[in-house]
């Protein structure tokens, strides 16, 4: 339909709300014929272009923000696809979001900051006699000895033993460092963090660090306000995108306000997400949740930086960046060494055989052995670096800040990898600061014109912004953080040589696992840049591209028995129903999984049938089609001939529409046969019976497995589903289990026996669990009963087992059309109505879950693979996956 234009006029009118010229029947009589014959002809030339201005204002309304008469708001898909996300309502909308999340970002660092305080002069202070030196910026840096240093393994163990108590039966996510699982909520769960997570990590990390353990407050910080922003973003209801934005700008906050580098703060929150790219749509939002952050910070705990403002570090020697450019190497080669320590450590943990919630107090425990002959390897180490920054090495010399860099790697590896709940990122300064005042030393005694001109503190902050910023891949936000933590602007250019040869040097590693190399690898921006490709792709070629069966036609009058049985055989996602010779509705399994199974015999499929039936034509292209359907909610569109819309060509589905986008990962495509898909290996399809279709793929017991063709194929159900879905009874009422549905996506029905009957998904609610039933069997009732669970649920589901390979679990759910299958407990899958697929559910299954194990898989971890793939073979034993 077409949009008015902002002027109101219909062509009466040259748009500028003046009426057209006149004719020459209205010509006064006092103009010559020249005159005269010449404002017709100008008349039509002002209305043509008129009409133009107008065609131009229709192609321009869409990224249009200002509300006019007879105008329609355009929907977000319209915005995204006209590449018009940064609106006025954009910036606007994130200006007063980014000050709410700096607002809370300032409060609660400084409650943050008073909690580790407090738990030092709890845990360290009355138990060791231990008062821990401080930066310049935060009180004396005075070194006084330790009281009672013996008792140093006490008070790391105690608060070892309370974190881990508290960590893992609150919120085991909020183990180790926290940035790691701020990236994993960004890229794989569109920026969804539990409530509980912000305070959990708040209280874990201040008695980690308050204990002597070597863990930092930045990346808690990090962690903290990522949850903080994601609880804001679930509240207003803010869709996946912005969600995901509210959660990096809370981390960018978080950073920039206890670090006290906006700035710098808010270039991590974007540079962190990725090895080699950069988040652009969270710099606004990161920047003014910073700045706002870092202002009530400042009028609560002061203003001055962290190691004092200085003005005796300079530039002024070009013989000097020799020694830099050392400082660089030798960064990135301890960065490596660092990371590699807290991968060996954090898997030693993981395969030590004692309860998880006790290992962070085991860790705590050598931690302070190593504190009681180096104390200055204990806590955040802030203050033992001042004395560096200071010039003063009658206090550190040269030998022993060599000696504390390889101690402080060892106490902030068995800190975070046992399990211990703190930040990454001030101990890897520290080891960097340490690094940079040891090779001072060293170049002041056998090369002095390489130092000359330049302070020792001078290698500490380059050295601090070197070896942070390789192994982070952070680089540009280190050279800045530095800096606004000194309050010296004239080392940037020495930290820039020495930060981008760290990064160089350590190449593909980095402390944090969890980031892909650029947006193009993230599943966030999956779909950012297929626009491109769906407007050069057709249908009839994404068609052909997926390789999968036709869509059965079944009439609208056969029992929805056929047709269940009909759609399982075929392999398709969907089937048509046909009355009178047209084709009148479309089908899925799902919809046949609504209806109770007792009833499938006497319902017909005219009862299900969704009449709404939407076409594409193969000649159009795929962005065409795909727009139509998101446009309208659906999931598959029937494609016909143009011209003649009773002959079909077949049914285009989403899936097929990913598939086409990007490469099948889920498993190598073998010759002759799909891997994964609608249509199964020629081998399968000839071992397999109709009757057997539910069951394809599985193993029975004793049975050899299927030769391994990759690594996926080794997997198992259990190597990939969730091990704590959310389980209401059927009598649950809806409003309550409501928000459980909304958060985790799906839950599970049980019956008293605590059997499955059925699943509920965001798509029921919406669609039937709004408006209460009405008893019918009770006689002059008219009031409406509220709903519950099993009047809401889908049943007649398929189901997994947890022996049973992921490879033909997740074909069974892309053959039905599902995204989520329940693991009950037994042998063989099958329907939660019958006899071989009832069962206690014991987790579910989700295909995000499997591209995530398929991720998870590494070289190193394809032997152990491997031996999953025997019945025999002792099994890895299971490592706790934090489920949020």
């Amino acid at each position: 339909m077409p949009i008015p234009d902002d002027t109101g006029d219909t062509g009466d009118t040259d748009g500028s709300g003046q009426a057209p010229a006149p004719t020459p029947a209205q010509t006064p009589a006092g103009d010559n014929s020249a005159t005269a014959s010449a404002k017709p002809l100008i008349a039509r030339i002002r209305v043509a272009g008129a009409r133009a201005l107008r065609r131009l204002r229709r192609q321009l309304r869409p990224i249009s923000i200002t509300r006019r008469r007879g105008w329609r708001r355009p929907r977000r898909d319209e915005i995204q696809a006209q590449f018009s996300r940064y609106t006025r309502a954009y910036f606007q909308r994130w200006l007063f979001l980014g000050a709410v999340i700096g607002v809370a970002a300032g409060l609660v660092m400084a409650l943050f900051y008073g909690a580790i305080e407090l738990a030092t002069r709890l845990l360290l202070g009355l138990i060791a006699g231990d008062v821990p030196p401080q930066p310049a910026g935060e009180g004396a840096t005075v070194l006084t000895p330790i009281a009672h240093a013996w008792l140093l393994p006490v008070a790391t163990g105690l608060g070892g033993l309370i974190v881990g108590l508290m960590v893992y039966h609150l919120a085991p996510e909020t183990a180790g460092g926290g940035t790691d699982e701020v990236l994993t909520s960004f890229h794989q769960r569109n920026g969804m963090i539990r409530k509980r997570v912000a305070p959990i990590k708040l209280v874990a990390s201040a008695i980690t660090i308050g204990s002597g353990g070597s863990a930092g407050r930045e990346g808690a910080a990090a962690q903290i306000m990522a949850g903080i922003g994601s609880w804001l973003a679930q509240t207003l209801h803010l869709d996946d995108h912005d969600r995901r934005i509210a959660a990096v700008a809370g981390m960018g906050a978080g950073i920039g306000t206890i670090f006290r580098a906006p700035f710098a703060g808010a270039i991590f929150g974007a540079e962190v997400l990725y090895k080699r790219d950069f988040e652009a749509d969270a710099l606004f939002p990161t920047f003014i949740a910073a700045v706002v952050g870092y202002t009530v910070f400042g009028v609560i705990v002061g203003w001055q930086p962290i190691f004092g403002s200085r003005t005796d570090f300079g530039f002024h020697d070009p013989r000097s960046l020799i020694g830099f450019l050392a400082l660089g190497g030798l960064a990135g080669v301890v960065g490596l060494i660092f990371e590699a320590t807290m991968k060996g450590v954090t898997r030693g943990f993981e395969r030590l055989r004692m309860p998880v919630a006790l290992k962070p107090a085991l860790g705590g425990v050598l931690v302070g052995l190593i504190g009681v002959y180096l104390p200055a390897s204990l806590g955040m180490g802030y203050g033992f670096v001042q004395f560096s920054v200071n010039n003063d090495y009658t206090t550190l010399s040269g030998l022993l800040l060599a000696l504390l860099v390889f101690a402080k790697i060892a106490t902030t590896s068995l800190t975070l990898g046992s399990g211990g709940s703190g930040g990454d990122v001030a101990p890897a300064m520290v080891a960097g600061g340490f690094m940079g005042g040891a090779l001072w030393a060293g170049l002041h005694y056998v090369a002095p014109p390489l130092v000359a001109g330049v302070a020792p503190g001078a290698f500490v902050l380059v050295g601090m912004a070197a070896f942070f910023g390789g192994i982070s891949k952070t680089p540009l936000a280190m050279i800045l953080m530095v800096t606004e933590m000194s309050g010296e602007l004239s080392l940037i250019a020495p930290a820039m040589l020495a930060t981008m040869v760290a990064y160089v040097i350590t190449g593909d590693s980095s402390v944090y696992h969890k980031q892909p190399p650029t947006r193009l690898d993230s599943p966030a921006h999956r779909d950012d840049y297929a626009l491109a490709l769906m407007q050069r792709v057709s249908v009839r070629e994404t068609l052909d591209a997926a390789d999968g069966p036709p869509p059965p036609v079944l009439a609208s009058d056969a029992p929805l028995a056929l047709a269940a049985e009909t759609l399982r055989q075929s392999g398709a996602s969907a089937a048509l129903a046909r009355e009178d010779g047209r084709i009148v509705g479309i089908f899925t399994l799902t919809d046949i999984g609504r209806v109770a199974p007792d009833e499938l015999e006497t319902m017909r499929v005219g009862q299900v049938i969704s009449r709404q039936i939407v076409s594409a034509y193969p000649d159009e292209t795929l962005y065409a089609a795909w727009l139509r359907m998101t446009r309208r909610g659906l999931r598959q569109i029937v494609v016909v001939e143009r011209g003649r819309p009773a002959r079909r060509v077949g049914l285009l589905s989403l899936d097929q529409v990913r598939q086409a986008l990007r490469p099948q990962r889920l498993a190598p495509r073998p010759v002759g046969g799909s891997g994964v898909g609608p249509a199964a290996s020629a081998a399968t399809d000839a071992a397999a019976s109709p009757a057997a279709s539910l069951t394809r793929g599985a193993i029975p017991p004793g049975a050899a497995p299927a030769p391994a063709d990759g690594p996926f194929a080794a997997l198992r159900v259990e190597d990939a589903m969730q091990r704590s879905p959310a389980i209401f009874e059927e009598t649950t009422p809806v409003e309550a289990l409501r928000a459980a549905v909304y958060r985790e996506g799906c839950a599970l029905i049980v019956d008293a026996r605590g059997k499955l009957t059925g699943i509920i998904a965001t798509r029921d609610l919406r669609e039937r669990g709004a408006v209460p039933t009405t008893s019918a069997s009770e006689a002059g009732t008219e009031t409406g009963k509220p709903l519950l669970a099993r009047d809401v649920a889908t049943r007649n589901l398929l189901t997994a087992r947890r022996r049973e390979r992921l490879r033909a679990a997740v074909r069974r759910m892309v053959r039905a059309g599902v995204r989520q299958l329940p693991v009950v407990e037994g042998d063989q899958p099958g329907q939660s109505g019958s006899s071989a697929g009832a069962g206690a559910p014991i987790g579910l299954l989700r295909r995000t879950d499997a591209l995530a194990a398929f991720d998870r898989l590494e070289p190193l971890d394809e032997g152990i693979a491997a031996s999953a793939a025997q019945p025999d073979a002792p099994q890895p034993r299971e490592q706790t996956t934090p489920k949020v």
